[in-house]
């Protein structure tokens, strides 16, 4: 069984962990509201994989913050944004929580891409 994180409860332990943790910058550029997880990177046969998840309403800029804590002590993670369960939903692979990212979901053909820009 998957560990999800509440959001709510996850921002509330983040203060401790600032120093190694870093903001995610979200912009959904769908005409939908985008369901998010944020997933730790690994073998889902293997590992029991953290998750945090949040929904992020239509055309909609949104921050939070990840965090070794909130991945079981990895630092290496994956964000997934679908709009419809029957489409495809974007996802950007092994971003690392030390990075800031700017994460830009936006709508195309088949469903919601995702483009991950680090930040300074």
């Amino acid at each position: 069984m998957k560990k999800i994180i509440c959001f709510a409860a996850a921002l509330a332990t983040l203060a401790p962990l600032a120093a190694k943790a870093e903001r995610l910058h979200i912009v959904n550029e769908n005409k939908k509201a985008l369901a998010v997880k944020v997933r730790a990177s690994g073998d889902p046969l293997t590992e029991e994989l953290a998750e945090k998840r949040v929904t992020i309403p239509q055309e909609h800029f949104f921050e939070f913050t990840v965090s070794p804590a909130d991945l079981n002590g990895k630092s290496l993670y994956d964000i997934i944004g679908d709009t419809n369960p029957v489409t495809m939903g974007g996802t950007c692979k092994n971003l690392r929580v030390e990075q800031k990212y700017k994460i830009v979901f936006t709508n195309d053909t088949v469903g919601t891409s995702c483009i991950a820009t680090p930040m300074d």
